[in-house]
């Protein structure tokens, strides 16, 4: 059988032990054992193995370890009276006190025995980086142009020393261990600025290792123009150089608005003295309008309009055709006194003729709101409050809604549920300004269930349900989707400025700020919504009937 086995009478087995178990080599020749019955000693076809009969643990040796050979013949094992073992083989005998070939089990220490820069050793010293021995400094400062380093080491074990192992590591810098043999030196050429630690372990003869070693805190300073303090200049600096520019910027705006105002004064001035002509012009076409108005039996019935709208544009016109015939009678004492070089009796003339224009404006205007209520008569104004049906303003929006995001996106689809309580009768809102509240809720509902179908199979149908309820003192407008719903980490920012979940393109994050604005500020109501993760999200908007 092959390898070292050790029978058991009892159960008539043997106890097995090879190579894999640490024996040098499974072809065993000879066997001593010591003389305190510790360890077997058996000769190989590849070295020497001592076998620990209490550990069961092999300790292997060669030529390397001073024996005279490896290769050993069978059956040739001899021990002495004097505790000598010989073992014969090929290449003669090899003798041996077996006291005499332990294992070294002694880490070495390790010590630091040189420091070099740029290839030059570096003693302590008043201008030197080292104020102690190098062997026994523990932190070591070093400028930006003192990075190309040097560190020489030593392991303080005398047997077979030239076996001794090392290995050392720079953290920060690298993040295996450097196994260098019997090297004992290790170079850092232009290390950057930064915070080191250089880590240094070794082992004796027989591998074994002191691993706790030796450590150098290294620190090498940068140069003064990567400093913290330095890159605080430049910080400033730019700022500097960027309020200078903003402030160029902003005369320049300046300048050019008063350049813009200063043009719109002198085009105010002339558009007045159109005006004025144009006025006069529209008297005349209405008076031509009053007169057929009057002759014509089918406008009869409306005579007593007629002459109340006379009368009400008799005071402005009155007030017109005076201001503009005292104004030419001013443009003429204008001109003579230009052509006297009087200056401040034409600054006066032009004070008073400016007086009279802007008379001759505002009596226009009121003659133009005159005709413009004769005109226009049941125009309502925007931006005014008017009584609206509530039912058909949410009904047509949602159509508007439906069919804008088809316009978009041909696969998008949607189921809508409606349910409008007809009892709601017409309530005072800016029909323009909730209009854009409703389209922007429905939008974003629309816009989440379609998520949710775009991301889980075709079997989800998207569904958007609108509604509305008559209350004691408001109308209730409900517009809910079956989305994944609203995170409650966002749901304190929903209706901040700018604050959006879509992706950048697709969303300013104005909407429902601007909702919240009109419902809430303009409108004395209210806009809340509930959300359950997953499921549905559903926005209430509350407005008072009066």
């Amino acid at each position: 059988m092959a390898g070292l086995n050790k029978y058991d009478q009892k159960s008539g087995t043997f106890e097995s032990y090879t190579q894999k178990d640490g024996l040098r080599s499974h072809s065993v020749q000879g066997i001593l054992g010591d003389e305190e019955n510790n360890a077997l000693w058996l000769s190989t076809f590849d070295g020497i193995s001592r076998f620990d009969l209490k550990k069961k643990t092999f300790s292997n040796f060669g030529v390397d370890d001073g024996i005279h050979a490896n290769q050993f013949a069978d059956n040739s094992a001899l021990k002495t009276s004097n505790g000598l073992f010989i073992f014969g083989g090929s290449n003669g005998i090899t003798v041996f006190n077996p006291k005499e070939i332990q294992n070294n089990l002694i880490p070495p220490k390790v010590t630091i025995t040189d420091f070099k820069l740029f290839n030059e050793s570096i003693l302590p010293g008043k201008n030197s980086p080292l104020e102690k021995p190098i062997y026994e400094t523990k932190n070591l400062t070093l400028n930006y142009d003192e990075n190309d380093i040097e560190l020489d080491y030593f392991a303080s074990n005398y047997v077979d020393p030239q076996k001794n192992q090392y290995a050392y590591k720079l953290e920060n810098y690298e993040d295996e261990w450097r196994y260098v043999g019997n090297q004992r030196s290790a170079i850092y050429p232009n290390l950057p600025p930064g915070d080191y630690v250089f880590h240094l372990k070794a082992s004796n003869n027989n591998e074994v290792w002191n691993e706790v070693g030796v450590e150098l805190n290294i620190k090498i300073f940068p140069p003064w123009w990567q400093t913290w303090w330095a890159y605080t200049l430049y910080v400033l600096f730019a700022f500097g150089f960027l309020y200078s520019l903003r402030k160029y910027e902003l005369n320049r705006r300046k300048e050019k608005e008063n350049k813009r105002l200063l043009q719109l004064e002198n085009d105010r001035k002339t558009k007045e003295l159109a005006q004025a002509k144009e006025i006069e012009k529209a008297y005349t076409e209405l008076k031509a309008t009053q007169a057929q108005l009057i002759h014509s039996e089918k406008m009869a019935s409306l005579g007593e309009l007629t002459a109340g709208i006379a009368h009400e544009i008799k005071n402005p016109l009155n007030f017109i055709n005076n201001f503009s015939e005292i104004s030419t009678e001013l443009l003429d004492e204008l001109n003579a006194e230009l052509r006297n070089n009087n200056n401040e009796g034409a600054i006066g003339i032009a004070e008073d003729l400016k007086q009279n224009l802007e008379k001759i404006n505002q009596h226009g205007k009121r003659a133009d709101s005159i005709v413009k209520g004769m005109l226009m008569h049941s125009r309502g104004t925007s931006g005014e409050k008017v009584l609206t049906n509530i039912n058909d303003l949410l009904d047509q929006y949602v159509t508007l809604a439906y069919h804008g995001l088809r316009a978009k996106d041909k696969e998008f689809n949607i189921t809508i549920e409606k349910e409008y309580d007809d009892s709601i009768v017409k309530i005072n809102i800016i029909p323009q300004d909730i209009s854009r509240v409703f389209l922007n809720v429905i939008n974003n509902a629309c816009y989440a269930a379609n998520q949710k179908r775009l991301k889980e199979d075709k079997d989800f149908s998207p569904v958007l349900k609108v509604s509305t309820k008559n209350l004691e003192k408001t109308v209730e407008i409900r517009i809910r989707d079956n989305g994944d719903g609203i995170s409650k980490s966002i749901r304190e920012k929903l209706f901040n400025p700018f604050f959006t979940t879509k992706p950048t393109g697709e969303g300013t994050g104005l909407g429902l700020s601007l909702s919240y604005d009109i419902v809430v500020k303009q409108h004395s109501g209210e806009i809340k919504f509930e959300s359950e993760e997953g499921k549905y999200t559903e926005f209430r908007i509350i407005l008072p009937k009066q």
